[in-house]
Formats: C-alpha cells, structure tokens, sequence
C-alpha cells in the first residue's frame, strides 16, 4: 500500500467552492495548502485564485456529490478483461437509455473472499456527463488541468488507510456526516467492502430546528452549534427532540447498510467492531454516546492532520484515491476528457521529439551560418530528420490500421452477444409460456443474409396433440407467444396434416421484418397451409 505523487482537489460547497492540495507520504498522504471561497464566485475565477494560493493546477481533481454521480453493485462471471469491459459498457448504455443521461463509468473489483457468490463482484460507478463536462470546460478556460472525477464516498476510504492502524481481522464502519450528504463504508483490513452515499445530513437537524421552532435559516444555525457546546438556554427540550429524531434517521442509515452490504455482496454476516465519524456532523452524531449506544460500536472521530476541520477529510481522502499506486479508485471522468488525457499522454513523446527536432536544427542552421563552409552537412542532418519525420507518420499510419483492425473484431463481438441475446429470449419465452400441447423436438439456429440488424433466424420443428381438439388453437397460441417476445419482429409457421393425433409444424422465428422470406426453408409440398396461419 503506498501513494505517489501530488494532487488538488475541488469540491463544490453550498455557497462556494473549496481546494486542498494532498501529497503522497509512504504509505499514507498529508493535506497541504487549503482555499475556500463563500462568496459564489465562478469556478473559473476560483482556479486562477489558486494560482495565487501556490497551489498546483495541472493534477487537478473533481468531487463528485450524489447529484453527478452514483454508485452500483455489479456481478459478473469470471471473464477476461475486455469482455468485462463490454459487459459494464452494455449495462452503463442500458442505464444510460433509461435515464436519458449520457454517461461515463468506472469501476474497482472488490476482493471479497466472504462472499458466497461464484461471480467477480465489482464497484460501478456512473457519472452524468451533462453535470461534469461543464465543470471541466470551466476550469479548462482558466488554465487548470481536471485528470480526474471521483464520487464523494471514495475519499473516507483512503483518510481511513492513512490514519487508522489495519487489522485484517477487523471491520470497520466509516461515517463521513457533511451538510447535505453522509458516505457510510464498510472496510475490512484494508479492503473495501461496501460504498454508498446517503441523502441526509447536519442540514436536516438545522431544518428541523428552524421549523419547530419558527426562527429564521441563521438563527437555527446558532441554536445548533449552542447545543453541541452545550451552552443553549430557550427551547433546550425541543431542540432535544429534534436531535433525537435526527439521530435516530442516522443510525437507520448506518445500520441498514450492513444489511444492504450482505445482501450486494451474498455474504452471511458481516458485523462491524467500530464505527469512524467524520465530516461537518461528526461532532453532532458523536454527542453524548447516543448513537454509539444505539449501533452497539465503540465510535472515534477522524482528523487528518494539516486539515482546518473534519469536514475536510473526506475531500482530502478523494486527493489520495487518485495518488493510490494501487488504483482504489472509481474515476468517472467523462470519455471525451479520457480520450483527451490518453492522447496527451501517448504525444508528449512526439511532443518532445519535435521539440527536440526544432532545438537541433537551430543549432545545426546557426552553426551551418557561422562556418559558411558546413551547409554540405546541414542539408545531411536535414535530410536525416526527414526521413524519421516520414518514419513517425508510416508508425502513425499503421496505429490507425491496428486501430481499425480491433474496432472491426469489437464489432464482431457485439454482433456474437446480440445474437445470444435474443436466442436466448426465444428460450426464456418458451420455457414460462409454452402451451401444453405443443411438443417442441427440435430448435435450430441459422445466420441469414439480409438487411436487418442481426442476420439469424431460428427455427423450431415440433407437434401439436390434437387428442382435445386444440393442436391447431395451440399452434396458434404459440405463434402469438413468440410474436410478443421483446425483439421477435416477425414469425413464419407451416403446418402439416394431422398424423398420429398431432399436427406436425414448423415455425421460424426472426429479428428482421424482411425475413424469413429470404433463405428459409421452403414448405413442405404435401402440406396446406391452414387459416390460423394464413397471414404471414
């Protein structure tokens, strides 16, 4: 476990926007400077005031509240790591089409050997591109540099690996209370079990002081910080049951998440020693031991050093996430800036080149000037950075040739789960709905040419007991079950003449309307079509 390097993070605020800068420290990190504006100024304006503040601009990182991002539990069978990849793109594009939001994912495979299920269980984090992009354009106009967009819950995660003493024996339940949100973790050793974000926090006991008691937003703030200290004198009993029923609201948050953590993860028991509190409520939720009491945890507050408060751990914690050299980290920076970053990253070598490239060549025209005598061998070292410019451009060349070579076998793929997919769907169908009478003996699946997005058809050869009189009723009930299965765009039936009690048939099933016309089997000569299926 250790972190590298440097990094600022920014985090939006009810009134404002705040930064701290975090360093790597061994095997922990260390909060440095810290900047926070009340005021409402543009975040434009806010980064070139860090500037000023000596803080660094071109690592700069962004805290995602529950507003832009969320967090999900994800289960898939052990598979290489690019069909997990298209796995989490097709579940992010699927909640992605519900919600009508353009979406960036991230995610970390978390190491639970507890667990009962067979499957790679992994963090999935969504970010809502709409939100994010903006921020980035923003600081981007003022010169900064955003390389990361990390959720909240990320940061009590790391402020806990730097400032606790791990013991894989024990779990660990992290709070981070802030104004209008709370992070609740569960850790074991130095592994993370369990991340979401809640809702609620130290606003809500100061709404409820405000409506109880009919004071104005400032002066129920006061009421609540004269409580804490213990030095409130009027409505004392009211603001009391007001904090009852605040607290009470968090102990059913964090309680309920261990419940929710065994059942994401298919674990048994999970069952937490302490309980860490941080974040602008931490004072608050610790007061007089009544919420240690109703979670039966021995409870602590979390201060990292160099911070001004508690509230701030948690933005610091997200500053570690990305400096992990590990990569315990759900980054969710939108695919445009990705492909930004990936492309800084593979140029800056081209970048030095040409840098280098045009330092050299100065040299060797000034030089070529100065001896008059030596332009024989300036044109040489022309000619000789010619040819590795023209060596560069065929190597570019070809990247784009392997380029095109890997997104012509990704499409492959997404043709193969396609096709498995609505296979599949056939089957599932078939299995719930299948009427009594129908025998299927047979289900075929053939590749087709034709205009339709998937080129497959499939084909199902059965019988029909007529012994009641509804083979050919229960035929037709099995037609209109495959027509109403998600994707069926079309079904062709044939029936044969009554045999040994049964109706012999044949069905083919397609995803394309232009189909099964084209390249399916034809009838049987000795058969007549009947009138249930007289439209095809």
């Amino acid at each position: 476990m250790a972190y590298k390097g440097r990094s600022t993070v920014l985090q939006k605020t009810s009134s404002g926007w705040r930064a701290v800068e975090v360093s790597a420290a061994g095997s922990g990190i260390v909060a440095g400077k810290t900047f926070a504006d009340e005021s409402g100024m543009p975040l434009s304006d806010f980064c070139e005031q860090l500037q000023g503040q000596g803080m660094a601009r071109d690592n700069l990182v962004l805290a995602l509240d529950s507003d832009s991002s969320s967090l999900r539990y994800h289960g898939v069978p052990p598979v290489p790591s690019w069909r997990l990849e298209l796995i989490l793109k097709y579940e992010i594009e699927e909640v992605a089409e519900r919600t009508g939001d353009q979406l960036s994912g991230g995610h970390i495979e978390l190491q639970v050997p507890e667990s009962e299920s067979e499957d790679t269980l992994l963090l999935l984090g969504m970010g809502k591109d709409h939100l994010v992009q903006p921020m980035i354009d923003e600081i981007a106009s003022s010169g900064g540099r955003v390389r990361h967009a990390v959720p909240t819950s990320m940061g009590p995660y790391h402020v806990h690996l730097s400032t606790s003493k791990i013991n894989d024996e024990e779990t660990v339940m992290l709070g981070d209370v802030s104004d209008t949100e709370t992070q609740v973790l569960l850790v074991s050793g130095d592994r993370l079990l369990f991340a979401r974000s809640v809702r609620f926090g130290r606003d809500q006991f100061v709404e409820s002081i405000r409506d109880r008691c009919s004071v104005s937003a400032s002066e129920a703030e006061d009421m609540a910080l004269a409580f804490i200290d213990g030095d409130l004198v009027s409505a004392a009993d009211v603001v009391q049951q007001c904090y009852r029923g605040w607290l009470s609201q968090l102990s059913q948050s964090l309680g309920s998440s261990i419940n929710f953590c065994k059942a994401q993860l298919k674990m048994e028991s999970v069952v937490a020693q302490r309980l860490r509190l941080s974040g602008s409520g931490a004072d608050l939720a610790n007061l007089g031991g009544e919420l240690a009491a109703s979670l039966e945890l021995k409870t602590e507050l979390v201060n990292l050093e160099g911070l001004p408060d508690s509230s701030w751990n948690c933005i610091a914690g997200i500053g570690g996430a990305v400096l992990d050299s590990e990569d315990r980290v759900v980054d969710l920076l939108p695919a445009v800036e990705r492909e930004r970053k990936t492309f800084r990253e593979k140029t800056v070598f081209l970048y030095g080149a040409i840098a280098c490239f045009a330092l050299t060549l100065g040299i060797q025209f000034l030089d070529a000037t100065i001896a008059g005598g030596r332009s024989d061998e300036a044109k040489a070292v022309l000619k000789e950075w010619d040819s590795k410019i023209g060596l560069w451009t065929r190597q570019e060349d070809d990247a784009r040739k392997e380029n095109d070579v890997l997104r012509k076998r990704e499409g492959r793929i997404l043709d193969e789960v396609e096709t498995s997919r609505f296979y599949a769907s056939i089957l599932d169908g078939l299995r719930v709905s299948l009427p009594q009478e129908v025998a299927v003996d047979l289900i075929l699946m053939r590749r087709q040419s034709g205009t339709g997005e998937l080129g497959i058809e499939i084909e199902l050869q059965g019988r029909s007991d007529n012994s009641g009189r509804r083979g050919v009723d229960a035929i037709d009930e099995l037609r209109g079950l495959l027509e109403g299965i998600v994707g069926v765009k079309r079904v062709k039936a044939d029936l044969q003449d009554l045999k040994s009690g049964s109706y012999p048939f044949q069905m083919t099933v397609s995803p394309d309307d232009s189909m099964p016309e084209a390249g399916s089997r034809k009838r049987n000569r000795n058969s007549r079509p009947r009138s249930p299926f007289g439209r095809n």
